[in-house]
């Protein structure tokens, strides 16, 4: 299996891009479960616990490590808005119609009132264009 060109990698994180905020989203929700779950107390004792941690150890390590992948996905999200910031408002628009809605040529031509050939040659040019700044920002 051969290994993933720059380009490949970019279209890659674009499309990665667009669950970013979904995924933010479910880590926000582990941890309010997880901080639910740290405020019940029932009297009755739990499973054994594998090392000398306290549950209430073990919870706090759990909400600190969901705090960290939130953390690391939004810095990450953070970077990948910076590096988009060299495109002008039409290349954000063809980037935001087919990496984040998912939208064909066809239906991207409709709405941007241009060609689709033209869109995905000019899709083209832009993850080249953006492929420099993946790099320096090290995103892929």
């Amino acid at each position: 299996m051969s290994e993933l060109t720059n380009y490949e990698k970019v279209e890659k994180l674009l499309e990665k891009y667009a669950e970013i905020d979904i995924d933010i989203k479910a880590l926000e929700y582990q941890i309010k479960i997880e901080d639910i779950k740290g405020l019940s107390y029932n009297d009755m004792p739990g499973a054994p616990i594998p090392s000398n941690a306290s549950p209430v150890e073990i919870q706090l390590n759990n909400i600190e490590k969901l705090k960290i992948d939130k953390s690391i996905l939004e810095f990450e999200k953070d970077s990948i808005d910076n590096m988009l910031r060299v495109l002008d408002d039409t290349e954000k628009t063809l980037i935001k119609y087919k990496f984040i809605n998912k939208l064909q040529y066809k239906q991207i031509a409709l709405k941007m009132n241009m060609n689709q050939d033209y869109l995905a040659e000019k899709k083209s040019r832009i993850i080249d264009k953006l492929i420099p700044y993946a790099l320096r920002y090290k995103l892929i």
